[in-house]
C-alpha cells in the first residue's frame, strides 16, 4: 500500500520536496533546506504571492488526504492484478470451449442412458413374450392368440423383474395364499376363461382338427426354452421361430 506523503521541515535537496513546495524551504548554513512557513518564504515581493502559495499548498494537501483515502480502498488489492483483469475479456474463450465440452458430452451420456434403457425394455419385453408363449405353447394355445395371450399376461401383472426373472406383484395366487401368480398358474386359468384361445385336446394328446397332433411353438431366442425342449424339438413336437 503507498505510504501517505509527508512534508518534512528539513531536506537534503529539494528533488525530494513536491514542486509546488519548493518556493517555501530556503537553503541554511548546514547546506541542507529548512521549511519557511513563519514569514514570506523567498522570492516573495507581494503579500498576494504568499496568500496564493499558501492557497495551493491548503489544496495540496486536502488532496493528499483524498488521494490516501482513495488508497485504503485498494488496500490488498495488487494494482497489476486488478488491471490484467479489467483487461481480461468478458468470457475467456478458452473457458467458453471447455464448458461447450462439457455440455456436448452430458448429451452424449443422456443420449447413451436413454439408449441403454430403450434397449433394456426391449430385451424385457422379449423376455416376456417368450415366457408366455412357452407356457401358451405347452398348454396347446393356438398360434394366431399368441399376441392375445401376451397382451392378456401384461394385464395380469407379468413383468420382468431387475434379475431378470417373470415377476407378478399385482395379482396373486389363488391355490397358495399370499403367493404370487405364476405363469403356470395364469395360463391354466386362461383354459377356462380363454377357451376359445385354446386348440381341443383329443384324447391324451392335442391335435388339429384334421387330427394332426399340434407341435407347440418356442422362440429361437430363448436358449433356456430351446435347450429345455432339444428332444421334444428333434421329434418334431416342438417348433421353434
Amino acid at each position: 500500500m503507498t505510504e501517505q506523503l509527508k512534508v518534512r521541515p528539513i531536506v537534503d535537496g529539494l528533488d525530494d520536496v513536491p514542486d509546488p513546495l519548493r518556493m517555501f524551504y530556503e537553503k541554511g548554513a548546514d547546506e541542507k533546506f529548512h521549511l519557511q512557513l513563519d514569514g514570506e518564504p523567498a522570492g516573495f515581493t507581494k503579500a498576494s504571492d504568499l496568500q496564493e502559495a499558501q492557497a495551493k499548498l491548503a489544496e495540496f494537501r486536502e488532496n493528499n488526504r483524498s488521494l490516501n483515502q482513495r488508497l485504503k480502498t485498494f488496500d490488498g488489492i495488487d494494482p497489476a492484478e486488478y488491471a490484467a483483469l479489467k483487461a481480461k475479456p468478458a468470457t475467456d474463450p478458452k473457458v467458453t470451449e471447455l464448458e461447450t465440452a462439457a455440455a456436448a458430452e452430458k448429451a452424449r451420456a443422456a443420449a447413451a442412458e436413454e439408449e441403454l434403457a430403450t434397449a433394456r425394455g426391449a430385451l424385457a419385453d422379449e423376455r416376456l413374450r417368450n415366457a408366455v408363449n412357452y407356457e401358451f405353447s405347452k398348454s396347446n394355445g393356438r398360434p394366431d392368440a399368441r399376441q392375445f395371450m401376451e397382451q392378456r399376461a401384461r394385464d395380469a401383472g407379468f413383468t420382468v423383474g431387475p434379475d431378470g426373472q417373470i415377476t407378478n406383484d399385482k395379482t396373486f395366487s389363488q391355490s397358495e395364499p399370499g403367493a404370487k401368480l405364476t405363469l403356470a398358474e395364469f395360463m391354466a386359468g386362461e383354459l377356462v376363461t380363454s377357451k376359445f384361445a385354446f386348440q381341443s385336446s383329443l384324447g391324451g394328446g392335442a391335435h388339429h382338427a384334421g387330427g394332426a397332433p399340434a407341435r407347440r411353438v418356442i422362440s429361437r431366442h430363448d436358449p433356456l426354452a430351446v435347450g429345455a425342449e432339444l428332444e421334444a424339438i428333434a421329434a418334431g413336437k416342438v417348433e421353434v421361430r
